[in-house]
Protein backbone atom coordinates (compact mmCIF):
# COMPACT_ATOMS: atom_id res chain seq x y z
CA UNK A 1 0.00 0.00 0.00
CA UNK A 2 1.41 3.25 -0.94
CA UNK A 3 0.10 6.30 0.23
CA UNK A 4 0.78 10.25 0.79
CA UNK A 5 0.75 12.58 2.89
CA UNK A 6 0.30 16.57 1.87
CA UNK A 7 -0.26 19.23 5.00
CA UNK A 8 -0.82 22.75 3.96
CA UNK A 9 -1.01 25.77 6.85
CA UNK A 10 -3.32 28.21 5.22
CA UNK A 11 -3.35 30.69 8.05
CA UNK A 12 -0.05 30.60 10.20
CA UNK A 13 -1.03 33.31 12.13
CA UNK A 14 1.43 36.11 10.37
CA UNK A 15 4.22 34.99 10.99
CA UNK A 16 5.88 35.06 7.54
CA UNK A 17 4.60 38.29 7.54
CA UNK A 18 5.88 39.27 10.69
CA UNK A 19 9.23 37.65 10.01
CA UNK A 20 8.99 39.74 6.35
CA UNK A 21 8.89 42.89 8.13
CA UNK A 22 11.42 42.15 10.60
CA UNK A 23 14.11 41.72 7.95
CA UNK A 24 12.82 45.12 6.36
CA UNK A 25 13.21 46.44 9.80
CA UNK A 26 16.85 45.12 10.19
CA UNK A 27 17.36 46.34 6.79
CA UNK A 28 16.52 49.91 7.46
CA UNK A 29 19.00 49.78 10.35
CA UNK A 30 21.89 48.60 8.79
CA UNK A 31 21.16 51.55 6.41
CA UNK A 32 20.90 54.25 8.85
CA UNK A 33 24.35 53.22 10.47
CA UNK A 34 25.59 52.68 7.15
CA UNK A 35 24.87 56.66 6.43
CA UNK A 36 25.77 57.42 10.08
CA UNK A 37 29.21 56.18 9.42
CA UNK A 38 29.73 57.58 6.20
CA UNK A 39 28.68 61.35 7.25
CA UNK A 40 30.94 60.47 10.58
CA UNK A 41 34.18 59.68 7.93
CA UNK A 42 32.73 62.66 6.31
CA UNK A 43 33.10 64.79 9.78
CA UNK A 44 36.56 62.93 11.00
CA UNK A 45 38.37 63.80 7.80
CA UNK A 46 37.50 67.50 7.75
CA UNK A 47 38.32 67.35 11.47
CA UNK A 48 41.77 65.94 10.88
CA UNK A 49 41.99 68.45 7.93
CA UNK A 50 41.31 71.53 10.32
CA UNK A 51 43.29 70.05 12.95
CA UNK A 52 46.50 69.82 10.37
CA UNK A 53 46.43 73.40 8.96
CA UNK A 54 45.41 74.78 12.87
CA UNK A 55 48.70 73.01 13.67
CA UNK A 56 50.78 74.35 10.73
CA UNK A 57 49.99 77.37 11.74
CA UNK A 58 50.69 77.37 15.06
CA UNK A 59 54.56 75.59 13.93
CA UNK A 60 54.93 79.42 12.21
CA UNK A 61 53.43 81.07 15.03
CA UNK A 62 55.54 79.48 17.56
CA UNK A 63 58.55 79.74 15.25
CA UNK A 64 58.32 83.65 15.58
CA UNK A 65 58.16 83.44 19.20
CA UNK A 66 61.05 81.87 19.06
CA UNK A 67 63.02 84.23 16.66
CA UNK A 68 61.40 87.25 19.69
CA UNK A 69 62.69 85.20 22.36
CA UNK A 70 65.99 84.80 21.07
CA UNK A 71 66.79 88.28 19.84
CA UNK A 72 65.46 89.43 23.70
CA UNK A 73 67.83 86.90 25.03
CA UNK A 74 70.94 87.70 23.50
CA UNK A 75 69.83 91.38 23.83
CA UNK A 76 69.45 90.85 28.16
CA UNK A 77 72.96 88.90 27.69
CA UNK A 78 74.52 91.45 26.50
CA UNK A 79 73.05 93.66 28.75
CA UNK A 80 73.99 91.52 31.75
CA UNK A 81 77.48 90.55 30.85
CA UNK A 82 78.34 94.83 30.58
CA UNK A 83 76.34 94.90 33.84
CA UNK A 84 73.58 96.72 33.19
CA UNK A 85 70.87 93.68 33.92
CA UNK A 86 70.06 91.81 36.67
CA UNK A 87 70.04 87.71 37.02
CA UNK A 88 66.83 87.29 37.33
CA UNK A 89 66.02 89.58 34.37
CA UNK A 90 68.47 87.26 32.35
CA UNK A 91 66.73 84.05 33.79
CA UNK A 92 63.30 85.62 32.94
CA UNK A 93 64.26 85.97 29.45
CA UNK A 94 65.81 82.39 29.31
CA UNK A 95 62.69 80.72 30.56
CA UNK A 96 61.24 82.42 27.94
CA UNK A 97 63.25 81.20 25.69
CA UNK A 98 63.00 77.58 26.93
CA UNK A 99 58.98 78.08 27.10
CA UNK A 100 58.90 79.19 23.09
CA UNK A 101 61.44 75.84 22.30
CA UNK A 102 59.09 73.73 24.03
CA UNK A 103 55.19 75.42 22.53
CA UNK A 104 57.08 74.67 19.46
CA UNK A 105 57.74 71.15 19.83
CA UNK A 106 54.80 71.01 20.81
CA UNK A 107 53.00 72.71 17.65
CA UNK A 108 55.31 70.40 15.85
CA UNK A 109 54.26 67.13 17.60
CA UNK A 110 50.72 68.24 16.94
CA UNK A 111 51.36 68.90 13.17
CA UNK A 112 52.77 65.48 12.66
CA UNK A 113 50.15 63.81 15.06
CA UNK A 114 46.84 65.62 12.57
CA UNK A 115 49.22 64.58 9.15
CA UNK A 116 49.27 60.90 10.88
CA UNK A 117 45.46 61.05 11.81
CA UNK A 118 44.88 62.81 8.00
CA UNK A 119 46.71 59.43 6.62
CA UNK A 120 44.87 57.17 8.65
CA UNK A 121 41.66 58.59 7.23
CA UNK A 122 42.68 58.05 3.79
CA UNK A 123 43.01 61.82 3.52
CA UNK A 124 46.03 63.39 1.61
Amino acid sequence: MVGMSLEWKIFDGMAISGKVQEAKAREREARYSYDAAKSNSVAEVARALRSMRTAKERVGVAGQALEEAKVSLDYIGGQYRTGKAMTFELLMREGAYTYAMMRLNQAKFDYCVAKSELTYYGAK
